[in-house]
């Protein structure tokens, strides 16, 4: 009997420890996709109109393009799904440094918020005048 719920244990305890993987990779492929930029703030202030009438996002398997008409920078995505807020962590592609933001899906409309390399996750979808944060808010494009 003894072995028989150890093994048991050792079964829920393999399923539990796969489930944040399988919900990262879920969540991943929620996001694949081109979205439309409505919305670049950087510290408070709004991008420039005409820059975000041409920027776009990529979404690609693990790897995150941000297209203003210019370059390309790329990245690549880590989800944390099960964080309230979910976590969203890039590292470009050209740099290795992380950036630790958050993110929120709600139908076809994704939010975007995280800050520069070393300073703390963001908690809200917001950037304030003086702070480092980055807000985008993107739409979904249709194929």
């Amino acid at each position: 009997m003894k072995r028989q719920l150890a093994v048991l244990v050792l079964a829920v305890s393999a399923l539990a420890a796969d489930k944040p993987a399988d919900d990262a990779k879920k969540a991943l492929k929620e996001l694949q996709g081109t979205w439309k930029v409505e919305q670049a703030k950087l510290g408070g202030i709004a991008g420039d109109k005409e820059v975000i009438e041409k920027m776009t996002v990529e979404i690609r398997d693990n790897k995150i393009t941000i297209k203003d008409g210019i370059r390309d920078e790329v990245a690549e995505m880590k989800l944390d799904p099960g964080q309230k807020p979910a976590w969203l962590d890039f590292t470009p592609v050209k740099e290795k440094s992380t950036f630790k933001g958050i993110y929120e899906l709600d139908g076809d409309t994704l939010k975007l918020c995280w800050t520069k390399e070393g300073k703390d996750r963001p908690t809200a979808f917001e950037s304030k005048e003086g702070t480092d944060s980055v807000l985008f808010v993107l739409k979904r494009q249709k194929k």
